[in-house]
């Protein structure tokens, strides 16, 4: 099954928008609470100090993701460096890709972008997997530079990829 980390900053007030939660409903999600601790914080002082009130949060945001119909489970890290942690938990869960929460109402078209060296069928097979049998359209954009050669991978997923 096709999974997205979906990392919130939890005890920053850190939420996710209905439409994401709409978004990611045909996929599985692991909520990843995580706070960023100055440095001289030891990770299990603020456990012991935070835990249960992440935990609580981290436990509605998993159930609103599960009402939407994909299976959710999550995570809390304190941590001194959120973009390792990401990468690291996303590696973890085996995750095939992560969100950028941020505010959006519903979703009814996705932008894929594509360049440089990409696996175009994997990026192609987790969109197929994200949109599902939903009336959202997709839009393929090749974007390449000067001097650089046709990339075959991209012609061919443009022309495998449904009409919006």
């Amino acid at each position: 099954m096709t999974r997205v980390l979906v990392p919130v900053a939890v005890l920053e007030g850190g939420s996710v928008s209905p439409g994401l939660i709409s978004l990611l409903g045909a996929v599985d999600v692991t909520v990843l609470g995580y706070h960023v601790l100055p440095e001289q914080t030891p990770p299990d002082q603020a456990r012991l100090q935070f835990g249960e009130r992440a935990t609580s949060a981290l436990e509605d945001i998993s159930q609103e993701f599960a009402a939407a119909g994909g299976a959710a489970d999550h995570r809390l890290v304190f941590t001194h460096d959120r973009e390792q942690t990401i990468e690291r938990v996303t590696d973890e869960v085996d995750a095939d890709a992560f969100a950028v929460p941020g505010t959006t109402g519903d979703v009814d078209r996705v932008l894929v972008s594509l360049s440089g060296d990409v696996d175009a069928d994997r990026i192609l097979s987790f969109v197929g997997a994200l949109v599902g049998d939903r009336d959202i359209g997709v839009t393929l954009f090749l974007a390449a530079g000067a001097g650089v050669p046709d990339d075959d991978a991209a012609d061919a997923a443009a022309s495998e990829s449904p009409a919006p």
